[in-house]
């Protein structure tokens, strides 16, 4: 089930305001861009979506969602006929590329039923957090605690929030829409990049398949002998899903991945992956949004030199969006785009072309970063409360950096594995793969860059390094968190290195071939068998792992009924805050209850529990057997409790919402 209420008629409006941002990108691709028609629209496409998020972002700090995502895709629809008519009003109905429509519409068709089953990579803490962005809470503070901000990439979420809001679906089916759209373009934006860089389809397929496919080779363990494989377990510690998997790596390789919100048919923990993923699987956080983001500036290329102001204004709002849905890519971009600058000024001693632009659209990017939410606003925030010699406020997700030695690469399931033991790296070479034979091509690739001088495409170039350099020596307070900088090293070379390793392989011998050959297929053969594997979440669909389908009845009934800011205690906080959409106080941070709330959910008296400040008790038949007796029987003969709602069978599983905020001691 996807939506909460249907209306055709705002089913028609959000239709036409999703025209006005997609309409608006096209035409600032084709007119502000000048940009190849395929590539125009595409390209367009994602750049439409990430300004709109912008700007929605920004102006709902001052209006309801709704109204500020109407003004956004107005805006951009603005800049987009602006352009238009400063080109001359060509006829922009003609030579339509409809392969890549239809390659767009076909990818989305079969991404967001395999993204309905299943609710991978911590849903509990994205699902809520659109939950409460649609009730106009943007930014957004922690959803389990509302007085504390939160230092968190929001990106995607805003978007699917509008979904939420403005055309009444639930929230996880909105954010596996999202996921589904920005996996599919960023899927097809990889095939024109690929294919603008090599002039070939056969390279523009095969590199598309890499991306979409590629991951670790963890599974190469297996091959191991068996006293090899004992000796690298002992020198490997499991952490979160793999040690809940198996003691040990050994075992773990065995094993299905133990973890929530799978299909019906587990992933096996051998082929997958906790550093290096295939793009399908890119479902955590903000999807695959800053990629896609990354692939069209890619495309823009040397286009910027003719580009109108429209242009530079919507690469403005689409780096400010990327530093809202991966703040460590915009910033090593940032540090890269002004690396060249530097570099191109030592080479040639002269300033380098379009500087003023780029300064421009770098400042306009930087301060709105600065402002509009997410981790670096907070941080910035927190950092200016202590510089002023103010007590900082308590942020939830918001940890400290250290110096890292010796030397080391954070992964998912292992932990930081160290440059320095033999059996640490070579595990870390399976959890990269083959994507490291392409670091010589992408080192030969950003030399090139840099010389020709193309300011994002060196940009790039040198953010991979930079992230890659700054994970092994720096440590993270949640350094797991940390992954996300390798991985982005590793997708990079993989998009930047693949065009020139194409042009190596057309010249190569017939023994080398075959070695390359055997390199790329090791290297999707995990992405293949796990989509494969997903394939078959299609047949059982789910909500998400934390609610069931009586949880989808009772947010259908009291989504719009209970009051604003109403306090909803539930023994799973987070899905009370998903059913209802105002985030309650319960957690000091993601992983730590407040004792307080720990006790009430002990013994939630309903006249405690009032007078602790919640106004309702959403309770589940599990939660009721392991009450005091006392306890629930005050919910049942207590005249001040009301029970507003329950489904279910009371001999079997239930749900019910009372209202108990007549129980305190001023009702």
């Amino acid at each position: 089930m996807m939506f909460r209420a249907f209306s055709l008629w705002a089913l028609g409006a959000y239709g036409l305001l999703s025209v006005l941002w997609a309409m608006g990108g096209v035409l600032l691709g084709r007119y502000a861009l000048r940009l190849r028609r395929a590539e125009a629209d595409m390209v367009g496409l994602a750049l439409g979506f990430v300004a709109a998020e912008t700007l929605a972002n920004a102006a709902a700090h001052f209006v309801a969602l709704p109204v500020a995502y109407w003004l956004a895709a107005v805006l951009v629809f603005s800049l987009g006929g602006t352009a238009w008519f400063a080109a001359g009003r060509q006829p922009f109905w003609t030579d339509f590329p409809w392969r890549a429509y239809l390659a767009l519409a076909v990818l989305v068709g079969a991404l967001f039923p395999i993204q309905r089953g299943v609710a991978l990579f911590d849903e509990f803490l994205h699902v809520p957090l659109v939950a409460i962005i649609a009730r106009d809470y943007v930014p957004p503070p922690f959803y389990l605690d509302p007085s504390l901000p939160f230092a968190y990439h929001y990106g995607l979420h805003v978007w699917a929030a509008s979904l939420v809001r403005m055309l009444g679906w639930f929230p996880w089916a909105a954010l596996d829409l999202g996921k589904a759209f920005t996996i599919a373009l960023t899927t097809v934006l990889t095939w024109l990049w690929f294919y603008r860089t090599t002039h070939s389809r056969g390279a523009a397929w095969w590199g598309s398949a890499a991306v979409f496919f590629g991951g670790g080779v963890r599974w190469l363990l297996l091959l191991l002998p068996r006293n090899v494989l004992l000796w690298v377990s002992a020198h490997i510690a499991l952490m979160g899903s793999a040690a809940d998997t198996a003691p040990t790596l050994m075992e773990a390789l065995a094993q299905p991945w133990l973890i929530e919100g799978g299909g019906a048919m587990p992933f096996p923990f051998a082929f997958h992956g906790g550093l290096f993923i295939p793009l399908h699987l890119a479902m955590a956080n903000t999807a695959a949004l800053s990629w896609m983001t990354l692939l069209a500036l890619l495309l823009l290329g040397q286009h910027l030199r003719r580009a109108h102001w429209t242009g530079w204004a919507v690469v403005a709002l689409s780096l400010a969006n990327l530093a809202l849905s991966a703040e460590h890519l915009f910033a090593f971009l940032a540090l890269g785009l002004v690396a060249a600058g530097g570099f191109f000024w030592w080479q040639r001693k002269q300033a380098p072309p379009q500087v003023v632009p780029w300064l421009a659209v770098l400042a306009a990017a930087g301060l709105l970063s600065l402002w509009q939410g997410g981790y670096i606003t907070e941080t910035l925030r927190a950092f200016l409360l202590r510089w002023q010699g103010q007590a900082a406020v308590s942020q939830a997700n918001a940890y400290g950096f250290a110096l890292r030695w010796p030397p080391a690469i954070p992964t998912a399931h292992f932990g930081a594995l160290s440059l320095f033991d033999p059996a640490q790296a070579l595990v870390l070479l399976t959890e990269f793969g083959p994507v490291l034979l392409l670091i010589p091509a992408a080192w030969a690739m950003t030399w090139r860059f840099l010389r020709r001088f193309r300011w994002i495409a060196a940009g790039l170039a040198l953010a991979a390094w930079f992230n890659l350099l700054f994970v092994v020596f720096f440590k993270y307070g949640l350094d797991r968190s940390m992954t996300r900088m390798p991985e982005t090293a590793a997708h990079l070379w993989l998009l930047l290195g693949w065009p020139l390793a194409w042009m190596w392989f057309q010249r190569a011998s017939g023994r080398l071939r075959l070695a390359t050959q055997v390199a790329l297929g090791s290297g999707m053969l995990s992405g293949v068998l796990l989509f494969a594997i997903l394939g078959t979440a299609r047949i059982q669909l789910q909500h998400t792992y934390f609610v069931c389908d009586m949880d989808v009845l009772m947010s259908q009934r009291f989504w719009d009924v209970l009051p604003p800011h109403a306090q909803v205690l539930d023994n799973n906080p987070v899905r009370g805050v998903t059913l209802f959409g105002w985030p309650v106080r319960a957690f000091e941070d993601v992983y730590r209850p407040y004792p307080d709330w720990e006790a009430l959910v002990e013994s939630p008296d309903p006249q405690v529990v009032a007078e602790a400040g919640y106004d309702f008790v959403y309770m589940d038949e599990k939660w009721w057997r392991h009450i005091p007796a006392a306890v629930a029987e005050a919910y049942q003969k207590m005249t001040c409790v009301k029970r507003l709602g329950e489904v279910g069978s009371p001999s079997g599983e239930w749900r019910a919402l009372y209202d108990v905020r007549g129980c305190g001691k001023n009702p």
